[in-house]
């Protein structure tokens, strides 16, 4: 079943958006195609933004409204971000439950927790959800709420609530000032 490249890539996409993740091997066998092959279109399309190369085979890319405001926060003092996250993400292990901010500093820390395996991630931050969810063997729960774009988070009292009962391991979370009770406010 030879295809020509534009009809190959469509229907990895095909198999993507209905499957969620497709090895190299198994579109090689689907399309009568070299494993050369398919990772040469893997990258083609993960050059499109439209896939996310993982090991042996790809997801479909997350759609990512990121707000301005967001990226410019991202961006500020990112190399000190990026040395915080990297050794944030050196504390947790294999397996953990963990609860992550929507901060910019641990939007940088999903990059190093992508290798982990069997994590449970709670979260509100949707940057963070979407390179988090690359991994399949990772659970990534977002605590919901109102969607704020500016911040690229969930949050206000539902999203509070949802956090109620739940075991984490570990918490990352920054904040922007302290309650006259000690309490973290955002």
């Amino acid at each position: 079943m030879a295809r020509n490249t534009n009809t190959r890539r469509k229907v990895i996409l095909e198999t993507l958006r209905a499957e969620g993740f497709c090895s190299v091997t198994a579109l090689a066998k689907h399309l009568d195609v070299s494993e050369v092959t398919v990772r040469t279109d893997l990258t083609a399309l993960e050059e499109q933004g439209e896939v996310t190369r993982i090991h042996g085979g790809a997801v479909l890319a997350p759609v990512q409204p990121r707000s301005k405001r967001f990226d410019e926060q991202s961006r500020l003092n990112e190399d000190k971000k990026r040395r915080i996250a990297r050794y944030a993400a050196e504390l947790v292990d294999d397996y953990d439950s963990i609860i992550l901010d929507a901060s910019t500093t641990v939007y940088h820390m999903a990059d190093y927790l992508r290798d982990h395996q069997g994590l449970t991630v709670f979260t509100n931050g949707i940057e963070a959800a979407f390179r988090l969810a690359s991994n399949p063997s990772t659970k990534v729960i977002l605590t919901g709420g109102l969607l704020r774009l500016e911040t690229a988070s969930l949050g206000a009292p539902l999203g509070i609530g949802s956090l109620s009962g739940i075991h984490a391991n570990k918490a990352f979370v920054s904040c922007t000032g302290w309650s006259l009770d000690l309490d973290l406010m955002d």
